[in-house]
């Protein structure tokens, strides 16, 4: 048994599995073969796109327990800045100081609802979510979204109006 390609007279490829086996004579010498050869392209074609799903199936396994991963290693240190900093509010703090003590914790807090999306979203292809619904305050979300930037702006001699 073996396979091969043949090319038919419109030059469309063919894949074949060739059955065979040699005819003998009385003596035992080879005097020819004997064979069925049947068309495998549709199988082959098949095989190849199982294949190519298996291996896209490991990849987006692969990025999804990456990404659960780094999301769980992120946390680690983001809860420490976040512990410090507010270790660092219950301390006799200026204004201006008090102002970039609230803009971390503000960024800390965003940094770890991205980071929480992202677990969702390994959730969500791995069929395991659960929806929650949250009350906010939009006016706040906005605000809270300016003050993150607004000290690079300054830095760049920008100005924010809210």
């Amino acid at each position: 048994n073996f396979e091969f390609a043949l090319f038919t007279k419109d030059n469309k490829r063919v894949e074949v599995l060739l059955n065979a086996t040699t005819r003998r004579d009385v003596p035992g010498a080879i005097i020819g073969m004997i064979g069925v050869g049947q068309d495998i392209t549709e199988k082959r074609r098949l095989m190849e796109q199982e294949a190519l799903l298996f291996q896209a199936q490991a990849a987006n396994d692969a990025k999804s327990q990456f990404l659960a991963t780094m999301s769980h290693e992120m946390r680690t240190p983001l809860n420490v800045i976040m512990g410090m900093n507010d270790l660092i509010t219950e301390t006799l703090l200026s204004a201006e100081q008090r102002t970039f003590a609230e803009q971390v914790k503000t960024s800390a807090e965003s940094l770890l609802i991205l980071i929480n999306d992202i677990l969702d979203l390994t959730k969500v292809e791995a069929g395991k979510l659960e929806l929650v619904a949250v009350d906010f305050d939009i006016r706040q979300v906005m605000e809270d979204a300016i003050d993150s930037v607004a000290s690079k702006a300054l830095g760049k001699g920008l100005e924010i109006c809210s």
